[in-house]
């Protein structure tokens, strides 16, 4: 009964997930948007070659480039999508797009999907990954946390 007990504790610790982190921040310029202005308020803004760097909890660091878009209101809301390209310290890459709904231009939260990977990232394609973003005047901060299988 013992061996049925300790093989039960073994299999449900090695089964467990592991936490995820990845954290970026970086600069926005004027120089890289575009942007319509509609009469009733909503704008429309292109942001291309937005530069970052980030890092993760495994270790990993690098720098990303994002390409998307914010659509506002009157009210402030917002609708964003990015397609970002990072690449780590060793030269791999993942690709991943960002998505959110949110009250707020400023800060909000959202879905990250890796969509593509070399090397170690291939093992990420598919995950889907909750993150929150803030903005202060031209700084961006971003950070997702997503369940790593061990």
């Amino acid at each position: 009964m013992n061996i049925l007990y300790l093989l039960l504790f073994f299999s449900i610790s090695f089964g467990q997930a592991k936490d995820y982190l990845f954290e970026a921040g970086g600069i926005i310029s004027s120089a890289d948007e575009e942007l319509i202005e509609f009469p009733d308020g909503t704008k429309f803004i292109v942001y291309k070659g937005n530069n970052g760097a980030w890092k993760d909890s495994e270790g990993d660091y690098g720098k990303e480039k994002c390409i998307g878009y914010v659509k506002t209101n009157i009210n402030k809301n917002a609708e964003v999508y990015f397609s970002c390209e990072s690449t780590n310290q060793t030269g791999e890459k993942f690709w991943t797009t960002r998505v959110r709904q949110s009250d707020s231009v400023e800060t909000g939260g959202g879905i990250n999907t890796y969509v593509a990977g070399t090397g170690k990232y291939k093992k990420m394609i598919g995950m889907k990954c909750p993150y929150g973003i803030q903005y202060h005047e031209d700084a961006v901060w971003y950070t997702h946390k997503c369940k790593l299988n061990k």
